[in-house]
C-alpha cells in the first residue's frame, strides 16, 4: 500500500462544508494488486479480527496482559465504562454490545483495536504479524495437487507452466480488406487491414512460443457467420444459421459441447499450424461480432483460470446477438455484453479488444467488458500494431474483494454510498478479476470537527492513525487467500509539512482516474471543475522548494498528459454533436487513460 505522503494533514478546526477543500493531495493511497504475487509465505489460519469493525490484528497492534489491562481499566472513569457497556451496537458496522471486556482468564490477553477502540479478548499465545503485509490461506483448492505447507510459487515463477487458453477472435468481414499504407523495404505499399493484424498475431505467437510454450492458442473467425477453428488441429465448427446466431444458450451449447476438443495442443507443438491457417484467411461478409465473442468465450473458459480473449475488429456488430447498428436494439445489445462479461468474470477469463482508428464500432458498448474482466482496449492504426502491450498483461487473481478500514476519525472520499459503512470509515468493493497491471486508488479525509465531537474522537491525543486494506482473492490455482496490508500515517497540523513528502506519481494516477471516470459517466462539467482544482494544487506543489527532482519530473509529465484530458473534457461537452467515430476515439482514449492509471 503506497501513500501520496508519509504524513496526514489534520486541520486544527475544519467545518464540514470546508473539509473537502483541505488536505487535497496528501491523503491518497494506492494498492497495486501485483503484491498478490508476493504470497510465497502465508499463514495456515484465518487472520484475527476485531469483534467491532473487523479490522485484522497487525504488526502495529498492541497486546495487553490481563494484569496490565485491569490496571488501566481502574484509571477509566466508572461512568464511562458503564455507559460503554450499555450503548448499543452500530448497525452499520455490526458492533457487538459493549466496548470493554470483563472476567479475563489467566490464559487471555486484550487487544484494543486501533481503528475503533473496541476491546478484544484473545488467547495468551496470540502472536502479532511481523510485517505490514501478511497472507492467510482461507481455503485450499479442491483439485490442487500441489502440497501447500506455508509456501507456494507465484504466478511469475510458474509462467513457463502456463496452460491457459488464449483465443484470438478475428473479424474477417468485408471491411477488413481495406488497405493501409506501410513501408516494405523502405518503399510504400498498400496492405490489407486483415493482413496487418494477422502479421501482428504471428509475431506474438513466435514470442509466446518462447515465453509461454505450454499455453494453448485457438482461433475464432467472424464475418456473416462464425467459424470456431480452435488450435486448427481438429474439424472446425461453423455457426451459420440465423436462429443460432441470435440465441445465447444455443451458441453456448455449441461451443461447450463441440469445442472441448478444439483447443488442446500446446503452442510449442502447434505454432506452425496456427501460422499456416492465419496465412489462408480471406475477408467476406458482415460482422457477427457478438456471436463471435461468445463463441470465443466458450473456448477460453475451458482452459484454466486466467485464460484470455483478444478481439480484433474494425466495425459495428451487425449480425446476430449484440448488434449495435440499430438504435432500437441498443439496450438489448448492452444486456448481451453485460451477460458475456458476467460469464467471463465467473470463469476467470479476461477480454481485451483491438479496434481500428477512424472506424465506428461503438466503443462505449464494448469497452466495459475490458474493465470488468481486467483486460485492455486499444484503438490502433493497423500499420503500427504491436501486441506486446497485451502480452505483458495477465490475470493474477479472480473473485477479488477489497475491504478498506480507516480510523473512525477518518472518512473515505469520492466513493459511492453503497460501498461505505460505519460513518464512511469502512469501504467494501467487489472487484472481480485483476491483472498484474491493475491498481486501486482511495482518497480519505479527516472528519470535520462536529463529526469528531459526535463520535467522541479527539485526534489531538493521537500521533498517528492506521489504514488497512483487506484483500480476499482466488489465485489461478483455485486457492482462496486473504492479504492484509496495514500502515500507519503520522498526523501533522502543518499542511506544508504534510506536502513535503508528496509522491507525484500516485497523485497523477489518482487524478487521471477521477477525471476519466467522471467523463465516462457523462459528467464533463464536474470533471472539468475538479480537474481545475487539482491542477491548481499540483501547480502549488510543483513550486515547493522541498520537492525532489523525481517528483518534479513526474509533475511535468502529468501536466502534458492532463492537457490531453482537458481537451477530452472540451469534446465531452459537445458529445451530442459528435459522430460515432469521434465518440469512439474519445471513449477509447478515456479507457486507455483509466487503464494506464491502473484503477479498478
Amino acid at each position: 500500500m503506497g501513500a501520496s505522503s508519509s504524513k496526514m494533514y489534520n486541520p486544527s478546526d475544519a467545518r464540514a462544508a470546508e473539509i473537502d477543500d483541505m488536505a487535497l493531495a496528501t491523503n491518497v493511497v494506492v494498492i497495486p494488486y501485483s503484491i498478490i504475487l508476493d504470497n510465497k509465505k502465508f499463514n495456515q489460519e484465518a487472520p484475527v479480527s476485531c469483534r467491532g469493525c473487523k479490522a485484522a490484528l497487525n504488526m502495529h497492534s498492541v497486546l495487553q496482559s490481563a494484569e496490565h489491562y485491569y490496571q488501566k481499566m481502574q484509571q477509566e472513569p466508572q461512568n464511562d465504562i458503564e455507559r460503554a457497556e450499555e450503548e448499543k451496537a452500530s448497525q452499520d458496522a455490526k458492533f457487538l454490545k459493549g466496548k470493554y471486556v470483563r472476567d479475563l482468564k489467566p490464559e487471555e490477553i486484550v487487544w484494543v483495536c486501533e481503528f475503533c477502540e473496541v476491546h478484544n479478548r484473545l488467547p495468551v499465545d496470540t502472536v502479532l504479524p511481523t510485517e505490514e503485509k501478511a497472507f492467510y490461506l482461507l481455503k485450499k483448492a479442491q483439485k490442487d495437487e500441489t502440497k501447500i505447507e506455508g509456501e507456494t510459487k507465484t504466478t511469475e515463477e510458474t509462467k513457463d507452466d502456463d496452460e491457459t487458453n488464449l483465443i484470438y477472435c478475428i473479424d474477417i468481414s468485408g471491411s477488413m480488406s481495406c488497405t493501409h499504407e506501410v513501408l516494405v523495404n523502405e518503399k510504400p505499399q498498400h496492405v490489407e487491414r486483415l493482413t496487418l493484424i494477422i502479421n501482428a498475431i504471428k509475431q506474438q505467437l513466435r514470442e509466446m512460443k518462447e515465453t509461454h510454450p505450454n499455453r494453448k492458442v485457438g482461433l475464432v473467425l467472424f464475418g456473416s457467420t462464425v467459424t470456431m477453428m480452435g488450435d486448427c488441429s481438429q474439424k472446425k465448427i461453423e455457426i451459420n444459421d440465423s436462429e443460432t446466431l441470435n440465441h445465447f444458450e444455443k451458441i453456448l451449447n455449441v461451443g461447450l459441447e463441440g469445442g472441448e476438443v478444439l483447443v488442446t495442443k500446446a503452442l510449442k507443438d502447434n505454432t506452425d499450424t496456427l501460422q499456416l491457417t492465419l496465412s489462408t484467411l480471406k475477408t467476406s461478409g458482415c460482422t457477427a461480432l457478438g456471436p463471435g465473442l461468445l463463441s470465443s468465450l466458450t473456448l477460453a473458459m475451458q482452459g484454466k483460470r486466467g485464460s484470455k480473449i483478444i478481439l480484433c475488429t474494425d466495425g459495428l456488430s451487425n449480425v446476430g446477438l449484440g448488434t449495435l447498428e440499430s438504435a432500437n436494439k441498443l439496450q438489448e445489445a448492452q444486456e448481451f455484453y453485460q451477460r458475456v462479461g458476467d460469464l467471463a468474470v465467473g470463469k476467470g477469463v479476461s477480454i481485451s479488444i483491438i479496434t481500428v482508428q477512424g472506424q465506428a464500432c461503438k466503443v462505449d458498448a464494448l469497452a466495459p467488458l475490458t474493465d470488468r474482466t481486467a483486460g485492455q482496449i486499444l484503438r490502433v492504426n493497423p500499420a503500427n500494431l504491436d501486441l506486446k502491450v497485451l502480452g505483458s498483461t495477465g490475470l493474477i487473481a479472480t473473485d477479488v474483494k477489497v475491504r478498506g478500514i480507516i480510523h473512525e476519525g477518518l472518512a473515505f472520499k469520492n466513493e459511492r454510498a453503497e460501498h461505505l459503512h460505519n460513518n464512511n470509515s469502512i469501504l467494501f468493493k467487489d472487484i472481480g478479476p485483476v491483472s498484474n497491471q491493475n491498481q486501486a486508488y482511495f482518497e480519505y479525509r479527516v472528519k470535520a470537527t462536529e463529526e469528531l465531537q459526535e463520535s467522541g474522537v479527539n485526534l489531538d491525543e493521537l500521533g498517528y492513525l492506521p489504514l488497512q486494506a483487506q484483500i480476499t482473492y482466488t489465485d489461478l490455482q483455485g486457492n482462496e487467500f486473504a492479504l492484509i496490508v496495514t500502515r500507519k500515517q503520522e498526523l501533522t497540523k502543518d499542511q506544508s509539512e504534510a506536502e513535503k513528502g508528496i509522491k507525484a506519481d500516485i497523485l497523477a494516477g489518482y487524478v487521471e482516474k477521477q477525471s476519466a471516470n467522471l467523463l465516462l459517466e457523462g459528467k464533463a462539467d464536474e470533471a472539468k471543475k475538479k480537474n481545475e482544482k487539482w491542477s491548481q494544487h499540483m501547480e502549488k506543489l510543483a513550486n515547493n522548494d522541498d520537492m525532489d527532482e523525481n517528483n518534479r519530473v513526474a509533475l511535468e509529465v502529468w501536466k502534458a498528459q492532463n492537457q490531453q484530458m482537458r481537451d477530452l473534457m472540451e469534446k465531452g461537452n459537445q458529445a451530442g454533436a459528435l459522430s460515432v467515430v469521434e465518440q469512439d476515439e474519445i471513449t477509447s482514449q478515456l479507457y486507455a487513460i483509466k487503464q494506464k492509471a491502473n484503477n479498478i
